[in-house]
């Protein structure tokens, strides 16, 4: 019979934390909280962000565009954001450029995929794959 236990290959849900933006002029403030919104954990300020899709990855948040893209619905790019620092660092440019990019995570994979470049008038559906950086 299955196991109905919160913990998953020996991590349990009591280590997830909430990020939330907030816009300001300039830039944004990301602020990391608890589960229960009880304790604000950390509060970074980064540059304006405009990016497609923002997501978990190993204690991360990921970008999916750049951090100012600037109404440019296409891009290459990809962020990572460590939750314990607030650095923010690039992973090598995505081979194909991708717009409306979509982004998840798993345990040791990020999977990019949108909608691509036109070819003769049929659309293109691109899919990108990092694998986490061992070590």
């Amino acid at each position: 019979m299955p196991s109905s236990s919160t913990e998953v290959k020996g991590q349990s849900f009591d280590q997830e934390r909430l990020a939330t933006f907030e816009y300001t002029e300039n830039a944004a403030q990301v602020r990391i909280v608890n589960p229960e919104r009880s304790k604000e954990e950390n509060k970074f300020q980064i540059p304006e962000i405009e990016c497609t899709n923002i997501f978990a990855f190993q204690n991360k948040l990921v970008f999916i565009g750049s951090l100012e893209i600037k109404n440019n619905p296409f891009t290459r790019r990809v962020d990572l954001m460590d939750l314990s620092t607030g650095q923010v660092s690039s992973l090598p440019d995505m081979i194909n450029v991708v717009q409306s990019a979509v982004g998840v995570g798993t345990e040791n994979e990020i999977f990019v995929f949108g909608k691509g470049i036109f070819l003769r008038s049929l659309p293109w559906f691109p899919n990108q794959l990092y694998e986490a950086a061992s070590g």
